[in-house]
């Protein structure tokens, strides 16, 4: 059996971000303005998050020493932390929404980019690796 490995180097050849590159695009579009505004909207639809889940989500985005992967993380460590039910499912929303943010901007990047997926340029591309 053979198997191809493609790691971070390879993928970002191919047009996808480093995870700084992505943490910065997720910060650009995700304000903490833009997700208060967002939250109030949803509350006035009868759903939102938590005062404290928005607070949280917010300091996270803002500290500039954790990149995305680690912000979903400290949001899961959150989540599973939560005793309170109605909180827990707020970071848990929270959660799914930063998932649907990263899966949406690396599909568009995937989509823009998809002449990297032909063959006879991947042939090439792993041959100059050699």
């Amino acid at each position: 059996m053979k198997a191809l490995f493609i790691g971070a180097g390879a993928t970002y050849d191919c047009g996808m971000p480093l995870v700084w590159e992505l943490t910065a695009e997720i910060r650009r579009w995700l304000t903490p303005e833009k997700l208060i505004a967002f939250n109030k909207n949803w509350k006035s639809q009868g759903g939102g998050w938590d005062q404290d889940v928005i607070s949280c989500v917010v300091s996270l985005l803002e500290n500039e020493n954790l990149h995305y992967e680690n912000i979903i993380g400290a949001i899961e460590v959150e989540c599973s932390r939560e005793r309170n039910q109605l909180k827990r499912q707020s970071y848990h929303a929270a959660l799914g929404f930063l998932l649907q943010a990263v899966y949406g901007l690396l599909m568009e990047r995937q989509v823009k980019n998809t002449g990297y997926a032909y063959w006879p340029r991947w042939k090439t591309f792993l041959q100059s690796r050699k």
